[in-house]
């Protein structure tokens, strides 16, 4: 919970030097913050559901992270900034489900249920952007389980992750259109507290890492 860590990460900092991985919190209580550019992972999604709905158009569901999380906010930013040029393309809204696989499969089923989309009369795609694989599995689950393989609704999935065993397995197994990696920092974190400790002072607050789109057929 990036809020609840704050104020310990700003404890240890009051007397060490800290580096904080993958997750940013709030109040940079830090010396450097080192992980993934977020807001660009969610621009990189916005453009995969372009892609994914081209001229046609269609609906997007956002399924986000926790509320007031800096990755939530930074993916969805990324993202509605470039879902909003394209008027062709309806949002239904994001949904919070707290990074998690069971609460995006509740959410996913409370929205198909009050929504009640996918009739006969009137289909349409929808692309369902989750802030990570889990949840987007947890989508994809509830909706195999909601309608028989002869009328299942043209629904896709996109994630962020992409672990090799996880996300970028669905990717080539066909269940996920696209997932975008989210780099370890292993190397540059060794760098840093190298430089660290050994008395420089560093220019920047934010060393963000380049994203990799793992995309479907």
């Amino acid at each position: 919970d990036s809020v609840e860590l704050s104020e310990s990460i700003a404890a240890v900092y009051a007397r060490i030097p800290v580096i904080v991985l993958d997750r940013d919190v709030v109040g940079q209580p830090y010396t450097l913050f080192i992980g993934p550019d977020n807001e660009k992972i969610g621009r990189m999604a916005g453009e995969r559901v372009v892609a994914l709905l081209r001229e046609e158009g269609g609906q997007v569901l956002e399924l986000a992270g926790s509320e007031d999380s800096p990755p939530t906010d930074e993916l969805s930013r990324g993202f509605q900034s470039v879902i909003a040029a394209h008027r062709e393309i309806e949002t239904q809204g994001t949904i919070y489900a707290d990074w998690l696989k069971d609460t995006a499969a509740g959410e996913m089923k409370n929205f198909l249920i009050n929504k009640a989309y996918f009739v006969e009369a009137d289909p349409f795609t929808l692309v369902v952007f989750a802030h990570n694989d889990a949840m987007a599995l947890g989508a994809s689950e509830t909706v195999e389980k909601s309608f028989p393989k002869s009328s299942m609704p043209d629904i896709h999935y996109i994630g962020v992750d992409g672990l090799p065993n996880f996300g970028a397995r669905f990717v080539a197994e066909g269940r996920f259109d696209a997932t975008f990696s989210r780099p370890t920092a292993a190397k540059e974190t060794l760098d840093y507290a190298y430089r660290i400790l050994g008395g420089e002072v560093l220019s920047e607050k934010r060393h963000l890492l380049e994203p990799k789109a793992i995309l479907g057929d």
